[in-house]
């Protein structure tokens, strides 16, 4: 992706300068997903859209967001990967499997 390219009304310019300061590529990267994505954008979907164990596939986010999450950590934690991050987002897209409607 290209550094000018605005995804969700923000540049990787603005992005960084957002999680300036964090030290935990963790919370930076929860900032990052809360900004870019409203709730309901991301509740009953997956960040890959690939499929369950339980054999379910939900729709993936927006990729060109999530994939702009993924670059701008990359940037200020070289040593962080896209699976890390995935890793932490996972479970804030995951239903809580205490709440109960």
């Amino acid at each position: 992706m290209s550094a000018g390219k605005c995804v969700g009304g923000y540049s990787d310019q603005q992005l960084l300068s957002r999680i300036n300061g964090m030290e935990s590529y963790s919370k930076a990267a929860l900032s990052l997903f809360r900004l870019l994505f409203k709730e309901e954008e991301y509740i009953g979907r997956s960040l890959t859209g690939s499929k369950s164990r339980s054999g379910e596939a939900k729709p993936a986010v927006d990729q060109d967001r999530l994939g702009r999450i993924y670059n701008v950590i990359a940037q200020k934690f070289p040593h962080i990967t896209p699976v890390m991050v995935r890793e932490r987002l996972r479970d804030l897209v995951k239903p809580s499997r205490t709440k109960r409607h």
